[in-house]
């Protein structure tokens, strides 16, 4: 079926179901470009037995992967993703924390990260409006988090007009360490969450080397999301070996073979798998997550076009379980 993109207008409708709930980024589709090199779709499959990883009995789940579902229902939600087995949860809308984290602690797991806008940072509001609250700022997210027992902020996108230039990615950098600063003296670990368009090159290089070379290595760590890694057409396994202990967290996730490459952030709702039915090397990733110390990972799957929700996180739960984790 051909798929069409994303109309500005919906794209910004889209967006704002983040600002009415401060929500992550809706993931566009478009008609497929070109095809990704054959070596790179499938990463060599490692032979390695996994050891435990810091987050072996704590997976997580990032809680965007249900987002219609806690429209509806969010208590009944997270009762089904708690019976499931997974422990942890990173949200996507710190506007809600406080009730949020008190349904989470009831079921029995914890929250221990949430994702912002890049607003909270940058203070550009163009794509989606500022927050009515003039009072709901980045240091009073950093207070909730601080009072919830949440431990990681990050920043979950950059919007085209954040980022229309090398430079926009070096302001964006020095305005991040500024970020972490301020995360850190109240004890909280900041951190950028990548998609595809960090990988686009630019003037004889990328913008995620630009970022990862700027971002003070102790004041902005890495969630490594390995579905847009694999899409841009490069090897998650050797992207989070090369970070090394900069990376923080990984969103694991799975990607369909013969998905042409990506480096846009517009790929078909199709395109997204649960966890062990794509073509990533899942076991290869964390092995080398587990080797240089990644302390959080979170299941993530953007889109359901087939299948229902609850039944493809078990899917991807019970994947990872029976690697190991």
């Amino acid at each position: 079926m051909k798929m069409k993109k994303l109309t500005r207008s919906q794209f910004i409708k889209e967006t704002g179901r983040y600002t009415a709930g401060l929500t992550l980024l809706g993931l566009t589709s478009c008609q497929p470009k070109k095809e990704m090199p054959e070596d790179k779709k499938i990463d060599e499959m490692s032979d390695r037995t996994i050891s435990s990883p810091p987050y072996a009995q704590n997976l997580g789940l990032q809680l965007y992967t249900l987002r219609d579902q806690v429209a509806r229902d969010k208590k009944g939600t997270l009762e089904k993703v708690a019976s499931i087995g997974y422990k942890q949860i990173e949200l996507y809308d710190p506007s809600t924390i406080p009730e949020t984290v008190s349904m989470i602690n009831d079921v029995g797991m914890k929250a221990v990260a949430t994702h912002i806008l890049p607003g909270f940072i940058t203070n550009n509001w163009q794509t989606v409006p500022k927050p009515a609250d003039a009072n709901f700022n980045y240091e009073k997210i950093l207070e909730i988090c601080a009072a919830n027992e949440i431990s990681n902020v990050g920043v979950a996108v950059l919007f085209p007009e954040d980022r229309p230039t090398l430079g926009d990615y070096h302001k964006f950098a020095e305005l991040a360490n500024n970020a972490g600063e301020k995360a850190r003296s109240m004890g909280i670990q900041f951190y950028y969450h990548n998609h595809s368009f960090e990988f686009e090159p630019m003037e004889g290089t990328t913008p995620y080397d630009v970022l990862t070379g700027a971002f003070d290595p102790e004041l902005v760590k890495l969630e490594v999301d390995i579905f847009w890694v694999q899409v841009s057409g490069h090897s998650p396994i050797e992207l989070v070996g090369k970070l090394g202990d900069q990376v923080l967290a990984l969103h694991i996730k799975d990607l369909k073979p013969g998905t042409p490459q990506d480096l846009k952030m517009q790929v078909a709702p199709e395109a997204f798998m649960p966890v062990g039915q794509g073509n990533i090397d899942i076991k290869g990733v964390l092995n080398v997550a587990h080797e240089v110390g990644v302390k959080y990972g979170f299941v993530e799957q953007d889109q359901h076009a087939s299948g229902d929700p609850f039944d493809n996180i078990k899917t991807s739960y019970q994947y990872l379980q029976n690697l190991g984790l």
